[in-house]
């Protein structure tokens, strides 16, 4: 059975079972907001999560979401300006254990998947790994951005601690990448891999599969193992979050990595191919060097 809530799908595991049957839901979500000047030593946004019994403050959000990820990150995109403070208050009707507005968001601190959970992009092994990082007791949950195929997401349903998200638009992929402890890249296959270059530029470590271009995309700055190693995986995530020296040094390393891949670069050195190209087939012909 699959349920949506108008913002993304909830699926029970009934893949082996049967064929999919979609139902739609619309369950009341209220949200309040005061916006006011901010005075000297005021926090700047308050948050009441009524169905959670959660009341806390944070600063605009650096580095990993602690709570409520998806309500913080768009804290984080919004860019509340310093001379202002906000309340907001959250409360939802659906029954406990459904989604209160933010799409089931993860609970604390969370992997991002980008692409969905397909066989292609290894949405199995992901599976894998989650499950093996909730046999751990790990805090991680996996967070999903992407269409999946029908199977994967009926199986992931099934998995506590897996979030799926649907696709999500790209001003939202930003402030979830940013928060997130790593990004998991389980692919079997890519062309390229754009969104190991997205993590690194972000400051996220990335989690990459040791197949097709990934370990050449992400060298040095990015975390290389088999996909069918389900507890390598699972041990590099958990070292990544216990970690702070080890998950900073790789995102040091990632922002450094991920200038070779800026679009100014890449366009110079396209045209210095074909411009050497070019002069090789033109008598006195000379190469052009690109910009650094």
């Amino acid at each position: 059975m699959r349920v949506c809530d108008n913002g993304g799908w909830t699926d029970t595991w009934f893949a082996r079972y049967g064929r999919v049957f979609s139902i739609a839901v619309n369950p009341y979500a209220e949200v309040q907001m005061q916006v006011y000047p901010r005075e000297a030593g005021e926090p700047q946004i308050a948050i009441f999560a009524e169905n959670y019994g959660e009341r806390y403050t944070l600063s605009k959000p650096e580095g990993i979401y602690a709570k409520h990820p998806l309500l913080e990150a768009a804290f984080d995109y919004m860019d509340v300006p310093d001379d202002l403070s906000i309340d907001i208050g959250i409360f939802s009707e659906a029954p406990s254990g459904c989604s209160t507005g933010t799409s089931a968001a993860a609970e604390g601190p969370y992997v991002l998947v980008v692409g969905g959970l397909t066989q292609r992009k290894g949405g199995s092994a992901t599976l894998d790994v989650a499950e093996e990082l909730g046999r751990r007791g790990s805090p991680l949950s996996f967070v999903v951005a992407g269409r999946s195929d029908d199977d994967l997401a009926s199986r992931a349903g099934a998995i506590a601690n897996v979030v799926e998200l649907g696709v999500v638009d790209d001003e939202v992929l930003p402030p979830l990448m940013r928060g997130a402890v790593a990004l998991s890249f389980l692919s079997i296959y890519e062309g390229f891999g754009i969104p190991a270059v997205e993590a690194m530029a972000a400051g996220t470590p990335p989690v990459v599969s040791h197949h097709a271009s990934l370990p050449e995309v992400v060298g040095d700055a990015g975390l290389i193992v088999d996909p069918s190693d389900t507890s390598a995986a699972a041990d590099l995530l958990d070292r990544l979050y216990e970690d702070t020296v080890f998950r900073d040094g790789y995102a040091a390393a990632g922002r450094v990595r991920a200038e070779m891949f800026r679009w100014d670069r890449c366009v110079d050195l396209l045209a210095a191919a074909f411009r050497d190209a070019h002069a090789g087939l033109s008598p006195g012909g000379s190469s052009i060097v690109p910009r650094s």
